[in-house]
């Protein structure tokens, strides 16, 4: 079974390091594994993204939260997942902080999900 909060609290740890250093090294199985799940297991990787944004709220956290498994997650799922961050920004409208860490174009999404993804960032 996943351990969605041990991920994410791994993942947030390796944050505190640069990528050189031993603290990164020892977590960086969690910050793989969110790339993996990117790919393969997006409904996890959106647990993972709402479990860290949760746990912090540190500017740090945020951008490298928005700019890595969120960001991942629009480029390879975006289709299935803007409605899913739409619906999450209702509930939770601070993780638009989130959202505006993301950088995507339309080499990455279609442009239907770019404009919805623009549109729920403002």
């Amino acid at each position: 079974m996943l351990d969605i909060e041990n991920i994410a609290k791994n993942w947030i740890e390796a944050q505190c390091f640069d990528v050189d250093e031993v603290g990164y090294k020892e977590r960086s199985w969690a910050v793989d594994k969110c790339i993996e799940m990117a790919i393969s297991d997006p409904d996890n990787l959106f647990e993972i993204v709402k479990a860290v944004f949760e746990a912090n709220s540190s500017q740090k956290i945020l951008e490298s939260l928005g700019a890595g498994p969120l960001e991942d997650l629009m480029v390879y799922h975006g289709n299935l997942y803007i409605s899913i961050i739409e619906d999450y920004i209702n509930l939770n409208p601070e993780f638009k902080e989130v959202v505006r860490k993301v950088r995507l174009d339309s080499e990455d999404v279609s442009s239907d999900v770019l404009k919805k993804f623009i549109k729920i960032s403002e």
